[in-house]
């Protein structure tokens, strides 16, 4: 099912909100889009706005699961300060007002080396990627997940490197999804994609998700 919505018809796409909305799957939606996937049809405020849900899964790993999250208002997906927690896999999240995904609804979120109880989506650390190296079609990255290698705490969690939109050195978004590393047991990862319609000088960022998922990383430019 795909949820469209008039122009201006809600402040938010979807809105889950309260400590009894757990397990809720938000999944093959385009939002503030319209149903030819192309036409903007933002929604006022946040594309989708959670409040003390929990374990909520907004897209997932099978590409028919993935939500288009675009021309909103604001914010792609908002996470509320608290309990709050969410999945969020393998969307096109791009061209909204604010951040593409914003835990704690406070702008960009630093990275601690940490996860945080009490915080939406534990503050999860976001991937810093230190390597964007095209090869004819063969683009290589690599780099680590919170202030530095060797952190530990992020061993075995799920990057997802998209092409992404605006400068280097802002925070990204999810304008095509490339390709999905796993971290090493120092929080380090790095692997070799074969892609199309990527050119030096886009810029990639990513996501990284243990239980959940944290902010888009910042943009950073490839390099041939």
């Amino acid at each position: 099912m795909k949820i469209s919505l008039a122009p201006g018809a809600a402040i938010n796409g979807i809105r889950i909100w309260g400590a009894l909305s757990t397990g809720n799957r938000i999944i093959g939606n385009y939002i503030g889009v319209a149903a030819d996937g192309v036409t903007p049809q933002g929604n006022t405020d946040d594309g989708i706005d959670l409040k003390d849900a929990t374990n909520t899964d907004v897209g997932g790993t099978n590409a028919a699961e993935a939500n288009l999250i675009a021309y909103n208002g604001d914010k792609g997906v908002t996470l509320k300060p608290g309990a709050t927690s969410a999945r969020i896999l393998g969307n096109r999240i791009f061209a909204n007002g604010g951040l593409a995904i914003d835990l704690d609804n406070d702008g960009p979120t630093a990275n601690d080396d940490t996860l945080l109880t009490g915080s939406a989506n534990q503050g999860m650390d976001a991937p810093v990627i230190s390597v964007a190296w095209l090869s004819g079609s063969s683009l290589t990255v690599a780099g680590y997940i919170g202030t530095a290698p060797g952190q530990t705490v992020f061993s075995g969690t799920r990057v997802e490197i998209f092409l992404s939109q605006g400068p280097a050195g802002v925070r990204g978004e999810g304008g095509i999804l490339l390709g999905v590393l796993t971290a090493a047991a120092d929080g380090t990862f790095g692997g070799t994609f074969t892609v199309s319609g990527v050119s030096a000088g886009d810029v990639v960022s990513g996501t990284a998700t243990g239980a959940y998922t944290s902010e888009f990383g910042v943009n950073v430019a490839v390099t041939p």
